[in-house]
C-alpha cells in the first residue's frame, strides 16, 4: 500500500520501476505467473533495487556536504598563516615541494568563505602528518580551537607527543583525550577545552562524545579516516559552528570506493614519497619456511636496526571464531614471542605489542622500541598505521597470506622511515593460489592506488580494505565490488534528483542515516 516514490514520467524517461513496485515483485509475483520464478539476483526488480540503493547512498553523500553552513568573511587569516609559518620553521626539516603544495592549497581553503570538506590521501611516508598540523596550526592561530581524532590510542599518544612541543612553543595549550584516561584527567581536558583554555585537542573517539564541548573548535582533523564512518565525520563537525574538516588517509582506495565512502568531501593528493625515503626491498619466502626467514631477519636486525615481527593471531584457535581460520596450528603471537627471544639471545632484546594489552603497557612496549632499548617488537597489525620509528629498517610478516594487499602495504610502509635501506620480509604459512597471486603483486610493485585495485578484484571491499571499521553500510541489495559497474549511473541520477526539490523532498533518509550510525563513543 506504501505510494510510489518517484514521478512515473521521471521513471519511464530512466526506463525504471520504481523501488516501491520493484519491492513487491520480489515479494509478490504477479498475477498469471506459476511455477518457480528466477533468481531474484537474475531478475529486473532486484537490479532496479541495487541501482537505488547505491543512489539513495549517494544522495546521502550530497545532504552530508550539504550540512556545512555556507560561513561567512574569515577573520585573522594574516594570524592563520604567521602561526603555520612558525611551525614550520620551528620544525627540524623543510616540508617536501609536495607537502608545500597541499600545504598552500589547505590555507586558502581555510581562508575561503565556505568552511572547507577535504579528504587528504597520500602514500605511506608520503607527509601527511605534518601537512595536518600546518592546518591545526592555521586554525590556531586565527584564534579558533583545533582537533585531531585517531582510531586507536596509540597513534593518538604519538600524535600528541608530536604537536604538544610545537604547540607549548607557540603559545597554545593542548590536551590529550582518550577513553582510557583516568577520569579526573577527562573532566580535566573536558573542562579546559569547554572553558576555551585549551586550544588543541588530541585524542580517541572520545572527542565525539557528547560529554566532549568545545568552546569554539575552528578545524577538525581526523586521521587514518578509513577507520571511521560519515555518522563519527559529521559529529565531530557539529561541535561548533562552521567547522573546518580534514580527513587523513594513507590506505589507498580505488576511486570507485572513494566516491562512496568519501562522496561529501573534496580530494588532494600528496604523490610520491619523501626525499630521503626509498622503497622497502620485498623478499618472499616459501611457505612455512619459518627457520630462514627467522635467521635472515635477525641477521639483519643484528647488522644495525631494528625489526617488527608481525602475527596475525594473538592467540591460538580455542575455540574463539575470530582466532580460528580453518582448525590449523597457527603459533599465537606469545609462542612467536618466545621463539624469537630464544633465537635472538640477550643481545637482542624483545618487546610484545597487541591489542588486549592494558594501555599502559602497550605504551611501555612502543616506547621502548621507539627509543631503542628494544630491538626487536613482536606485534599484531596493530602498528599498520601511524607508528613511526626511523631507525626500523626490517619487518617480517608471518601469515603474510591471511593479510590483503593493501594491509600489507601498509605494514610495508612501517619500515625505511629514518631514510636507510630497509626490506620487508614475506612468510606465508601457506601455499594458496590467491595468497601466492597477492604477495607475488605486493613484490613487483610499490603502488599503493594499482595494490588496492587488486585487493579489490581479489578479495572485494572487506575489511583489509578498512571499510568493514568506516561505518561502510551493510548493503542488502548491492554487492561490491560485482555492482561497481552500476555505480556511475546512480550517481547520475542522484546529482539529476539532487535538482529537482520537489521529488528530494519526499524521500526519507531515516533508515539509511541509522544504518550508518556506529558505536556509541565512550
Amino acid at each position: 500500500d506504501c505510494p510510489p516514490l518517484f514521478p512515473a514520467e521521471w521513471l519511464a524517461a530512466h526506463s525504471l520501476d520504481d523501488p516501491v513496485t520493484a519491492l513487491a515483485t520480489l515479494h509478490a509475483p504477479p498475477d498469471g505467473v506459476t511455477g518457480a520464478l528466477p533468481r531474484p539476483t537474475q531478475t529486473k526488480a532486484f537490479r532496479h533495487l541495487v541501482l537505488f540503493e547505491l543512489f539513495f547512498w549517494r544522495v546521502m553523500m550530497l545532504k552530508a556536504r550539504a550540512a556545512a553552513r555556507p560561513g561567512g568573511r574569515r577573520t585573522r587569516v594574516a594570524r592563520g598563516r604567521a602561526a603555520m609559518r612558525a611551525f614550520h620553521k620551528a620544525l627540524p626539516f623543510d616540508l617536501s615541494p609536495e607537502q608545500v603544495r597541499v600545504v598552500d592549497e589547505l590555507a586558502e581553503e581555510l581562508a575561503a568563505p565556505r568552511p572547507m570538506s577535504r579528504l587528504l590521501q597520500g602514500e605511506v611516508g608520503g607527509g601527511k602528518t605534518a601537512v595536518a598540523a600546518s592546518a591545526l596550526f592555521f586554525a590556531l592561530g586565527r584564534g579558533g580551537q583545533a582537533a585531531l581524532m585517531a582510531p586507536t590510542e596509540v597513534l593518538s599518544k604519538q600524535h600528541y607527543d608530536f604537536l604538544r612541543p610545537y604547540a607549548e612553543t607557540l603559545g597554545f595549550e593542548a590536551v590529550l583525550l582518550t577513553g582510557t584516561l583516568a577520569e579526573k584527567e577527562k573532566r580535566a581536558a573536558r573542562a579546559a577545552l569547554a572553558e576555551g583554555r585549551a586550544h588543541l585537542a588530541v585524542g580517541s573517539q572520545a572527542l565525539l562524545s557528547p560529554a566532549t564541548v568545545f568552546r569554539n573548535l575552528s578545524l577538525a582533523v581526523i586521521d587514518e579516516q578509513h577507520r571511521f564512518g560519515v555518522r563519527q565525520r559529521l559529529t565531530l563537525r557539529r561541535k561548533s559552528e562552521n567547522v573546518d574538516l580534514l580527513a587523513l588517509s594513507a590506505t589507498p582506495i580505488p576511486r570507485s570506493l572513494a566516491l562512496m565512502l568519501y562522496g561529501d568531501l573534496d580530494s588532494s593528493t600528496l604523490h610520491g614519497l619523501l626525499p630521503g625515503r626509498s622503497p622497502a626491498e620485498t623478499v618472499i619466502f616459501p611457505p612455512g619456511d619459518r627457520a630462514t626467514a627467522y635467521t635472515r631477519f635477525l641477521d639483519l636486525v643484528r647488522a644495525g636496526g631494528q625489526g617488527f615481527l608481525v602475527t596475525p593471531r594473538i592467540a591460538e584457535a580455542d575455540g574463539d571464531e575470530e582466532e580460528k581460520d580453518g582448525g590449523d596450528d597457527f603459533p599465537s603471537l606469545e609462542e612467536i614471542y618466545q621463539t624469537i627471544r630464544r633465537e635472538a639471545g640477550p643481545d637482542l632484546p624483545v618487546a610484545r605489542l597487541h591489542g588486549r594489552m592494558p594501555p599502559a603497557e602497550r605504551e611501555k612496549a612502543l616506547a621502548e622500541f621507539r627509543d631503542g632499548r628494544r630491538r626487536v617488537l613482536v606485534a599484531t597489525s596493530i602498528i599498520e598505521v601511524g607508528v613511526d620509528v626511523p631507525a626500523a629498517d626490517v619487518i617480517l610478516i608471518e601469515g603474510a597470506e591471511r593479510f590483503g594487499l593493501a594491509q600489507l602495504h601498509q605494514l610495508r610502509g612501517r619500515v625505511g622511515r629514518g631514510g636507510t635501506a630497509s626490506r620487508c620480509l614475506l612468510l606465508p604459512h601457506r601455499d594458496t593460489p590467491a595468497g601466492a597471486r597477492r604477495l607475488a603483486a605486493l613484490g613487483r610493485t610499490h603502488d599503493g592506488r594499482a595494490l588496492a585495485e587488486l585487493d579489490l578484484e581479489m578479495r572485494g571491499p572487506g575489511e583489509q580494505l578498512g571499510l568493514r571499521q568506516s561505518g561502510w553500510p551493510a548493503m542488502q541489495y548491492a554487492r561490491l565490488p560485482q555492482d561497481l559497474p552500476v555505480l556511475a549511473r546512480a550517481h547520475e541520477l542522484a546529482e539529476e534528483i539532487w535538482h529537482m526539490p520537489d521529488i528530494l523532498s519526499r524521500l526519507d533518509f531515516t533508515a539509511l542515516e541509522d544504518r550508518l550510525a556506529d558505536e556509541s563513543p565512550d
